[in-house]
């Protein structure tokens, strides 16, 4: 009852009566104690209690409110508490008895229960007796007995009100949880809400078979959780009044159906497999554990019932780890267990406590990982729990019992993991675990992990590994500018470890190996960071491999290098070795990339149109005047992955198989590829990534991987190696791999070269020279006049990169076209001719990778297409402009073998007999009028600063195969004859160059032409030269190459007049003073016009426009001076002994080799020697060569005949060597002790030769001149006493005779035909006698040569005739017959053609022509 009530007299009257009557019945009660007067119904019985209570402690709270000065409105409060107490009487009364209400017994017994002691309420509402579950927890049709009812609806009525009692006094709580009841109200409140939900979808569920049994599972675990949360909450056991309330009061669940992963439900905690013993430490974490398994149990069992529909969905990404993390937590507790009682730790709460931390720091990043909200999802900790349980046992020190560990951070590159989260969960996990075991190896010394012997092995060489990564360095001279080694070993160290891990786990390695792997990583870095920059010295030496085409170093690591045996070590080698290759090919391919594309030109030619999508090797574009040639690389489409080639041409293209056949709008490129122009650095030609991935390989599996890759592209490999060769060719001009191939090539992928790799090496062993088992009708590309052709549209920018002497070569398999047999002639283009001219035609000498013609399998049989093996070395020789400097479609870049001495330097070195050689192989080449370098001014320009001294005339070389004598060098301007006067006037000396210039003039070359950079003539530059050279009686010859009237190739004379015409011609062309430009002249011979161009030394016939060379030679010459005919004759005498002693020494060295054959170890030295043609070179090889053979026997006692012989041929070699223009007396002896040596075999010309070097040497010596058109020496040796033999020879031009008295014919000074004695020896006892006779030119007329004996005893003698250009004739004569002066002997008779002297004799005779041929 609540003070002012009641209002009315009647209920006045009733309650005042009522209480009497209680207290009358209460007295009465008492005093019958053992008979219960006053009996009420049990349901009333089980309340009255309770009812007390409650209504005694809501009159002390209106009471309390009443007087409350933090109330802002007491009396609405009282009213609250008032109307609650009427309701909850109304409710009492409906809800006990059988009429509804109270019955008067059970008033009597309420009001007769324990009053409430005096004194404040209390906040927490613990006046109150313990209240009902709240409604959240409440299951329908609950509770089931009457005080139960009472019970909970007096509980949800004193929760309603003091809820609003709550509201209206926040400044000052009412209701006070306790800090552990209120750290878990939320929580408990949502998931008695959730809960109740559950049940109603469960009620209704359609895919439920049994729905009633799963709503009482839900009711039960209702029931079971406030329970749990009743007893683990407060003090008492009991969730507090004051709690129930806030619980009651706690957010309520919002409308909507349940979250099937149950994210309805708060986040759950831990799950088991992941609870350490003592935990969780807080109240609210056991509250919120134990909670968090019943609702797992629940879940699980109501999974199990629906198991045709999921009623719980983890999310993807955690699925993908649920049973990984379910194994890593059991295994974990089980560890903790272990770890425990292990007898070996020495501190095993600490062990324990690791594994704890652990167990706490992976849940936790489990739970950071997984899920879009940063937790894992209450569905995931539910299957978490469900998952299958560890087996009963001890853990296993290998760790198998974890699930294989994923990569440790350590190995994983930057950008890793990938995006998938549970690859992030299993590495993070993993991390930690790696982190967790290494620390418990420490703790117990190296026992814990214990993996197998073969990992052990393979941990052990992994550690040689990286001891050499880290210990290797580069000299520096092998590195190019801004390589940093340092940061690409330390790059390569952590690369090659991701490589060996992944090699361990692609084993299947124990967890245990993989964690020891990464504790070495930590011990090397370790160790690395404690050394100072000043004390670590690298240990570990790198095979260097050369450089690749960019000058990037190549090498190998000791571990690549060797070898170890088949199984994981090798493969552990091979993954290390791969990423090696890998990470120094990336950086490496940037720069071979740039010179291969340097060389490399994309031009769109036309667009493709529809067509047919079913015929792939067909393709029609929009253009015919596409310019593309069979054989030429094309790109369809964007990129390198449409390159294709193509085969036959028009508006419909023939190619191999299109990507994307039919298909409308594709752009068609032309790809040119032109020869790569390695670095100075460089090595080869081969790219980085070529060199590793394709000549570094394993012989013992080779035939296994070719197989593998034949299989890949649907092609098997025959036994028979010839019929392998055939298979090789023709699927490289098939469709089958052309493409992905030369894209690989190109483009330098290291991947593709490696797949193509085995492909790679065996085709191009198809084009090496000296190999078994060759291909029937495969011909290798090599031969003097052996010539390839390439077309390239390339840019003028990148055609100005060829440069004279540069080394060049393709970085693939190319084609090209055979030139003069079929082929792309018709193209215009820059052309790349190459010249494929080898130094011997012995195929057993030739070595390495040569072009050759695969016509037989080839796609384009009419294009000749010849095939030139990768990096076939080439040199750029020439370029010719084709007078058109601005235009590189008009340019031919002649190529020729690397190998082989480039004619520069052949030029440069004065080997005038090889350049002779040179240029009969190549004559097309002499004439370099249109080309960047010219050959015949740098030819001058060497005669001009040293003399000839080799016999060899390479000016008449040049000539002879057609260089112009008016030639423009087009890097300096100068003509031939300016060339040698800027030379002479540097110089000084003039000369040592005379033989040249009037070689020069008399082939017509122009003095009055200004040239140079100062635009000067060579008149002006030396007009001390009498020119009057070009006054002489000249001819003119034509040129032949086409076989015209069947002529073969050769110089043919202009008729008499024609050549007249042509001479005065050109006199009038010379002096017309238009400075020496070209102008063309209408000349006639015989039946035909010609138009003549003097200044390019051409003739055009008017009526058939054949073009032909032309030149002028020599028919009449002015007289020299004796003084010029005295130089000239130096010069040619010092030719003569330089050849002489060239063939002099190689005698020597056969000799020597013959001599010590029996000493095997002299082998290479006399190699050495054999091919040289240098006296310096000889001698200073010579002085080793008697070290190694002689030089242990000190002793001469102790020589063999042997020994004594080798001595003696040595020494002859050394007499040769040391021959020089000061010591060429000793020629003489030189050759006496030659043909003493037993081991030496000197020809007879050889000995000959040398005879008339010593005899025209005395002559010389004597003032003589030994170089004129025509000359004889005569010769003899003195008895006891002296002989005076006399040449006699009639002048036919005056009829005069020339002997002993009349030494000069009558002829005058300005005759060329004179006759000079210039040297008459009258005989000296015991000594040697010469006499010479000369003229400059024979005259047109017969001669007659004698001998006469003019005085003292008859001797044998011997007469040398020279002619120029002829052979040397040698007459040996016995004695005269007639012991009396005055008998003559004829020697020969003579007639004159053309200036060159006939001989005709009786007489036998030698004819000697040396040569070093």
């Amino acid at each position: 009852m609540v003070a002012g009530e009641p209002p009315t007299l009647s209920q006045k009257v009733k309650r005042v009566v009522s209480q009497e009557l209680c207290a009358l019945f209460l007295q009465l009660q008492q005093m019958y104690k053992p008979v219960c007067v006053i009996q009420a119904s049990p349901e009333e019985a089980a309340v009255l209690e309770f009812a007390s209570q409650v209504g005694q402690e809501l009159t002390a709270w209106a009471a309390y409110l009443r007087e409350a000065s933090d109330a802002s409105d007491s009396a609405a409060a009282v009213d609250l508490v008032a109307r609650a107490q009427q309701l909850i009487w109304a409710n009492i009364q409906e809800l006990t008895g059988l009429t509804g209400q109270f019955s008067n017994a059970a008033k009597v017994l309420l009001e007769g229960c324990s009053k409430r002691a005096a004194g404040p309420v209390a906040r927490t509402l613990s006046g109150f007796p313990p209240l009902e579950t709240p409604s959240c927890f409440m299951v329908a049709g609950e509770p089931p007995t009457l005080s139960q009812k009472v019970k909970s609806v007096v509980s949800q009525e004193l929760c309603a009100l003091f809820l609003q009692l709550q509201q209206m006094y926040k400044p000052v709580c009412v209701i006070q949880a306790s800090p552990e009841e209120a750290a878990v109200l939320e929580f408990a409140s949502q998931v008695g809400q959730e809960l109740t939900a559950w049940a109603a979808y469960l009620r209704e569920a359609s895919e439920a078979s049994d729905s009633a049994a799963a709503v009482d599972l839900v009711a039960r675990a209702q029931q079971l959780i406030w329970a749990n949360i009743q007893e683990l909450t407060g003090l008492t056991g009991q969730f507090s009044n004051a709690a129930k309330v806030l619980l009651e009061g706690c957010s309520k669940r919002a409308a909507g159906p349940v979250a099937r992963t149950l994210s309805g439900f708060p986040p759950l905690e831990t799950p088991s497999c992941f609870m350490v013993a003592g935990e969780p430490p807080m109240l609210s974490q056991k509250v919120q554990s134990v909670v968090s398994q019943e609702l797992c149990a629940l879940f699980l069992q109501l999974q199990q019932m629906y198991k045709p529909v999921c009623v719980i969905q983890a999310s993807p990404e955690e699925a993908a780890v649920l049973e990984f993390a379910c194994q890593v937590g059991q295994e974990l507790t089980a560890w903790a267990a272990y770890l425990r009682e292990a007898s070996e730790a020495s501190d095993s709460a600490a062990a324990v406590d690791l594994v704890a931390r652990a167990q706490q720091l992976i849940w936790a990043n489990i739970q950071e990982l997984t899920g879009l909200t940063g937790q894992f999802s209450n569905a995931a900790k539910v299957l978490l729990e469900g998952c299958s349980k560890r087996a009963a046992g001890p853990v296993a020190r290998t760790l198998s019992g974890f699930p294989p560990l994923e990569t440790p951070s350590c190995f994983m590159l930057a950008g890793e993991p990938p995006t998938l989260s549970h690859q992030k969960v299993k590495r993070v996990v993993s991390q930690e675990l790696n982190e967790l075991f290494l620390q418990l190896q420490e703790m117990y010394k190296g026992c814990l992990l214990q993996p197998t012997e073969e990992e052990e092995s393979l941990l052990d060489y992994a550690a040689q590994i990286e001891h050499e990564l880290l210990g290797c360095s580069l000299p520096s001279d092998v590195l190019d500018g801004g390589v940093d080694f340092a940061k690409i070993s330390a790059e390569m160290v952590s690369g090659a470890r991701r490589q060996i891990w992944a090699e361990i786990v692609k084993r299947d390695s124990t967890n245990a190996a993989k964690i020891l792997f990464s504790r070495q990583k930590n011990h090397s870095e370790s160790q690395k960071s404690q050394e100072s920059p000043e004390t670590h010295v690298p240990q570990v030496p790198l095979h260097h491999k050369g450089t690749s085409v960019s000058g990037f170093p190549v090498f190998l690591f000791p571990f690549e290098a060797e070898k170890p045996s088949k199984g994981p070590l090798r493969q552990v080698r091979l993954a290390a070795s791969q990423y090696v290759q890998s990470e120094f090919g990336a950086l490496a391919s940037k720069s071979d990339l740039k010179y291969i594309q340097a060389a490399m030109n994309e031009s769109v030619v036309t667009h493709t149109l529809r067509s047919d999508p079913t015929v792939s090797c067909r393709m029609e574009v929009d253009r015919e005047d596409h310019g593309l040639a069979a054989m030429d690389d094309i790109l369809v489409g964007p990129g390198f992955d449409g390159l294709n080639r193509v085969k036959g041409l028009g508006s419909v293209l023939t190619v191999y198989a299109v990507k994307e056949p039919g298909k409308e709008g594709l752009e068609v490129r032309r790809l040119a590829v032109g020869p790569v122009v390695p670095s100075e650095k460089a090595t080869s030609g081969m790219t980085y990534n070529f060199i590793r991935n394709v000549e570094f390989f394993d012989e013992d599996t080779e035939e296994e991987n070719l197989t593998a890759f034949l299989d890949s592209v649907g092609v098997e490999l025959p036994a028979d190696p010839v019929e392998r060769k055939k298979v090789l060719v023709k699927l490289y001009t098939s469709n089958k791999i052309y493409p992905r191939l030369n894209k690989a090539m190109y483009t330098d992928d290291a991947e593709e070269l490696r797949r193509h790799a085995p492909y790679i090496r065996a085709l191009r062993g198809v084009f090496k020279r000296g190999q078994s088992d060759p291909l029937p009708g495969f011909n290798f590309f090599i031969g003097s006049a052996k010539k390839l052709v390439k077309r390239c549209e390339l840019t003028k920018e990148q055609a100005e990169v060829y440069q004279i002497n540069q080394k060049v070569c393709w970085p693939a398999f190319f084609s090209t076209s055979e030139a003069d047999k079929g082929g792309n002639d018709a193209f215009t283009g820059l052309t790349f001719c190459i010249r494929c001219r080898d130094s011997t035609e012995d195929p057993n000498e030739i070595q390495g990778y040569f072009p050759a013609s695969i016509k037989p399998w080839s796609c384009f049989p009419d294009e000749n297409e010849v095939l030139i093996p990768p990096h076939y070395m080439l040199r750029v020789h020439n370029i010719n402009y084709n007078k058109q400097p601005a235009n590189p479609k008009k340019w031919v870049i002649e190529l020729e073998l690397a190998d082989l001495p480039p004619v520069w330097d052949i030029i440069t070195q004065k080997n005038w007999q090889e350049f002779k050689t040179w240029a009969q192989a190549h004559p097309d080449l002499v004439d370099t009028s249109k080309s960047h370098s010219s050959i015949i001014n740098e030819v001058v320009s060497s005669l001009a600063a040293e003399p000839n001294e080799t016999g060899v005339d390479p000016l008449k070389v040049c000539l002879d195969h057609g260089a112009l004598p008016n030639e423009i060098d087009m890097q300096t301007g100068n003509t031939p004859l300016t060339t040698v006067a800027l030379q002479c006037l540097e110089s000084g000396k003039t000369e040592q160059a005379l033989a040249v210039l009037e070689s020069l003039l008399l082939a017509g070359a122009n003095p009055y032409i200004k040239a140079g950079p100062h635009e000067e003539s060579f008149e002006q530059l030396m007009p001390e030269i009498d020119l009057r050279l070009l006054n002489c009686v000249m001819g003119w010859q034509y040129w032949v190459d086409d076989g015209v009237d069947g002529k073969e190739d050769g110089w043919y004379l202009w008729s008499e007049d024609g050549s007249a015409m042509l001479e005065h011609a050109f006199q009038e062309w010379l002096n017309s003073g238009h400075e020496g430009r070209s102008k063309l002249l209408g000349v006639r011979s015989d039946y035909f016009s010609y138009n003549v161009d003097f200044l390019h030394m051409k003739q055009a016939n008017t009526s058939t426009g054949t073009k032909r060379k032309i030149r002028r030679y020599r028919r009449r010459s002015i007289p020299l001076s004796h003084d010029q005919l005295r130089a000239l004759s130096e010069a040619k005498l010092r030719q003569e002994l330089t050849l002489l002693q060239k063939l002099l020494m190689r005698a020597a060295v056969d000799g020597l080799q013959q001599a010590t054959c029996h000493l095997q170890d002299a082998a290479d030295m006399l190699s050495s020697l054999s091919q040289m043609v240098s006296a310096t070179e000889i001698s200073a090889v010579s002085s080793e060569y008697e070290k190694l053979v002689l030089g242990d026997l000190e002793d001469e006692a102790k020589e063999t005949k042997e020994t004594k012989e080798a001595k003696a041929s040595l020494l002859n070699l050394q007499e040769a060597c040391d021959l020089n223009w000061d010591t060429r007396e000793k020629v003489t002896e030189v050759v006496k002790h030659l043909r003493d040596d037993p081991h030496v075999k000197l020809a007879d010309d050889l000995v000959e030769g040398a005879e008339a070097f010593v005899t025209s040497n005395n002559v010389f010596q004597r003032d003589g001149i030994t170089h004129a058109g025509f000359r004889a020496s005569l010769s003899w040796q003195n008895g006891e006493k002296r002989t005076d033999l006399d040449m006699c020879m009639t002048c036919p031009e005056c009829n005069m005779q020339v002997y002993h008295e009349e030494k000069e014919c009558g002829c005058t000074e300005d005759k060329l035909c004179r006759l000079n004695l210039d040297i008459d020896d009258r005989g000296t006892p015991h000594k040697s006698s010469e006499e010479n006779l000369y003229m400059q030119e024979p005259g047109p007329f017969r001669y007659k040569l004698e001998v006469e004996l003019y005085s003292g005893p008859p001797v044998p003698f011997r007469l040398q005739v020279h002619r120029p250009g002829q052979a040397l004739r040698v007459y040996r004569v016995a004695p005269h017959t007639t012991p009396r002066s005055g008998g003559r002997i004829v020697i020969f008779e003579a007639s004159v053609a053309e200036g060159i002297m006939h001989l005709e004799s009786c007489l036998e005779h030698l004819d000697v022509m040396l040569s070093t041929d």
